[in-house]
């Protein structure tokens, strides 16, 4: 796929030299921090490149999504870093969502464990088919905006989950210590591109008014 290295125990992938690892020929940066860069592999003929995390001290790499599989992730604002935790949404077509939408899960992974191990030890949640954005805290905590929508795809927002429109939109969290999310507000005036975090509070825009809930 383009990547420097070689796979080594666990499913990680490691190189003599970390940056070099991090930064393949052809790559582009979708999101990145002081500690970890996340992007996307250059393209394979018509195949979309494969997504990937990558800890910039290490080189330790997880692979986020396989576009050969059919499984996509979608891109930023849809997708958020803390410290080295990152949070994200992956289609695939294999996977049924919530209420019977199918396609999409929210996942929360520690970018430093193995490949092999960052998703099944991490969280997850099925969500509706489209993810307008996402913000995480460093414990994991994780709070995201969802569209009731029809799949795109390649995990596209667009054209409904970009802005307030026809749709019910829905914000949820998931705190650290919690086990099922908790929902925070619905209806047609949320704006699914519109969730930021500051500290231990996120803050949405419904109508055009901003509304803020905590995340612990």
């Amino acid at each position: 796929m383009g990547i420097i290295g070689t796979v080594v125990a666990g499913g990680s992938r490691a190189a003599d030299s970390s940056e070099d690892v991090c930064h393949p020929s052809g790559s582009r940066t979708l999101l990145q921090n002081g500690v970890v860069r996340v992007y996307r592999e250059r393209p394979d003929g018509e195949v979309r490149g494969t997504t990937l995390s990558c800890v910039l001290r290490t080189g330790n790499q997880v692979e986020l999504d396989s576009p050969r599989s059919g499984s996509y992730v979608f891109r930023p604002p849809a997708m958020a870093l803390a410290a080295h935790r990152l949070a994200f949404a992956a289609q695939d077509a294999g996977i049924a969502g919530r209420e019977g939408g199918g396609g999409t899960t929210l996942y929360v992974i520690d970018t430093r464990r193995p490949n092999a191990f960052a998703k099944p030890e991490g969280r997850s949640v099925d969500t509706s088919p489209k993810v307008g954005s996402i913000v995480v805290r460093p414990n994991g905590a994780v709070a995201w905006i969802e569209c009731p929508s029809e799949i795109t795809e390649g995990a596209n927002r667009g054209p409904d989950c970009l802005e307030a429109g026809d749709l019910v939109n829905r914000v949820y969290r998931l705190n650290s210590n919690s086990k099922r999310e908790r929902r925070l507000d619905k209806g047609r005036g949320v704006d699914p591109s519109s969730l930021r975090r500051r500290g231990s509070r996120v803050c949405w825009r419904k109508s055009g008014k901003k509304r803020c809930a905590g995340l612990a």
